[in-house]
């Protein structure tokens, strides 16, 4: 099992969920027997070094048992998509003109509203020519900084180059990457990484596919089965550490996982209304609010208007009309910015209305099983109600 190799106490590994976790919230679940994890997506290595660095020494500062001389019990996660090109003049007046039919009309300036720059930095941006200085860096600090090198680092919707594959498994370091079908598997497999994330259907947040499907959209369990037939079928089921990831809320999924031969389990809708959750207020007062009745609590569903890639959120007033004025748009007008401008765009415009409108205009990412969190336990007893079966 992954815990072994790890050196902790329960198979759980929390999911990243960026904008949502923190330093905070990911050295409580490494302090509780999981192992934390860093979403660092939204640093720019190149001008801004430092955050990175810092943020691996605040998650360090907090663990209750430093490891001198060991590598650092926590999973560091980067988004690995392609990079996308600035928006054009037109994409971004569809944008703003979708969002002037869905929000109140209390802005009077829409070219005010953002400078649609980039608001997160694909890792493949540090594997450019240009930015060798960056990766070069990144390594040799780790090289002379032997405690702060991370157990594992993982990458989302894609991964990286085979030479940064072979990099980070010289400092010791496991490399997983997210996949959502038996086709993006078999590309992982490929490149003799150590884990894969199986990320299905019920997860909450962004979808990490970097394959074209036919709209699969397996469940957990599922592609879960799937995989595991195939690496049976090619004798490789000892050679990689397999980790579900989607609905996971309680021990009895947790264990039918482990007991089919998962190495871990991750989780992370479970841990959004815990301290350290940035969404803690939010899901706190929705689920109490409901909580004798929890069959009323919104669905959830999965769009990609938001951000510009698919992601699973509560459903809103404000969800729903985006969903229902985009469908009625023009095929010309449906061409939107790309992702990482777009979602900079719209979380650039929620900053501004917030406070003038009565409209809830947020991006609430949570899994399709968010009404079975529990909202009065905290990190360390969840982490021991979902284990308490093993």
């Amino acid at each position: 099992m992954l815990a072994a190799r790890l050196g902790v106490e329960k198979p759980v590994i929390q999911a990243p969920m960026a904008g949502v976790s923190s330093v905070d919230l990911a050295s409580q679940v490494t302090n509780s027997g999981g192992i934390g994890s860093l979403p660092l997506s939204s640093i720019n290595l190149k001008n801004n070094w430092g955050s990175f660095v810092q943020t691996m020494q605040d998650y360090r500062s907090k663990l209750s048992a430093n490891r001198p001389g060991s590598r650092l019990p926590v999973n560091l996660n980067f988004f690995c998509h392609d990079i996308y090109s600035p928006p054009s003049k037109e994409q971004i007046s569809n944008w703003c003109r979708l969002y002037q039919s869905v929000v109140p009309p209390v802005v009077s300036d829409w070219s005010s509203v953002s400078s649609f720059s980039n608001g997160n930095v694909s890792f493949k941006t540090w594997e450019l020519q240009e930015n060798k200085e960056v990766l070069d860096t990144m390594f040799d600090f780790w090289h002379q900084n032997k405690e702060l090198v991370p157990e594992i680092v993982s990458f989302h919707f894609g991964y990286p180059s085979v030479e940064t594959i072979r990099k980070l498994q010289e400092l010791g370091t496991l490399v997983f990457v997210t996949a959502t079908s038996l086709e993006e598997v078999k590309v992982l497999l490929s490149l003799d990484i150590d884990g894969l994330v199986l990320q299905g259907d019920e997860a909450g947040g962004h979808r990490g596919d970097f394959l074209p499907t036919e709209n699969e959209n397996l469940s957990t369990f599922a592609l879960f089965e799937i995989v595991q037939s195939y690496l049976d079928s090619q004798g490789l089921k000892d050679n990689i550490y397999v980790v579900p990831a989607g609905g996971i809320m309680d021990s009895t999924a947790v264990l039918k996982y482990i007991k089919s031969g998962a190495s871990a389990v991750q989780m992370g809708t479970a841990f959004l209304a815990t301290e350290g959750s940035v969404a803690k207020p939010y899901f706190e007062k929705l689920v109490r609010k409901q909580d004798k009745n929890r069959d009323t609590l919104p669905k959830t569903i999965m769009t990609s208007l938001v951000s510009g890639k698919p992601a699973r959120t509560v459903v809103t007033p404000f969800i729903s009309t985006l969903v229902s004025k985009y469908n009625g748009l023009s095929q010309q007008s449906k061409n939107l910015p790309d992702y990482g401008f777009r979602y900079k765009a719209y979380k650039d415009l929620s900053q501004k209305l917030k406070g003038k409108i009565d409209m809830d205009i947020g991006f609430h990412l949570a899994g399709s099983n968010y009404k079975k969190m529990n909202i009065n336990s905290n990190v360390g007893e969840i982490l021991s109600a979902v284990t308490e079966d093993l």
